[in-house]
């Protein structure tokens, strides 16, 4: 009887200790890895594919108050954060040029990355 006790308790353990959060199920995918943008005001934009809830974070970005919009010196992005499919636009800034930045997309326990360039 305590052999079986002993072999429940541990199967027990065993099958929680190798259980996942199911992070190697979440996906994410995105239409472009590098966007490129000529000096001055363009914009441009990508999309995310997933179920997942995300959010996007960039050295240099601060979030604005109210919308789901944040910035740099040289760029605007929306949305930043959200829950399934969506399409973020970036809007570059008037008189910069020559800049570059990586966005990480943050899902879970994984990340993607798109990198922008500008002129």
């Amino acid at each position: 009887m305590k052999l079986l006790t002993l072999f429940v308790v541990f199967s027990f353990l065993i099958f929680f200790a190798c259980s996942d959060d199911n992070d190697s199920n979440k996906t994410l995918d995105v239409d472009q890895t590098v966007l490129t943008f000529q000096p001055g005001v363009e914009t441009k934009v990508f999309t995310i594919s997933t179920i997942e809830e995300w959010y996007i974070t960039c050295s240099g970005l601060s979030l604005w108050f109210g919308p789901n919009i944040a910035s740099t010196d040289w760029f605007d992005i929306s949305p930043v954060s959200g829950t399934g499919n969506a399409q973020i636009s970036i809007t570059t800034k008037d008189s910069t040029h020559n800049n570059s930045a990586i966005l990480q997309i943050k899902y879970g326990k994984k990340e993607k990355t798109v990198t922008l360039n500008q002129n």
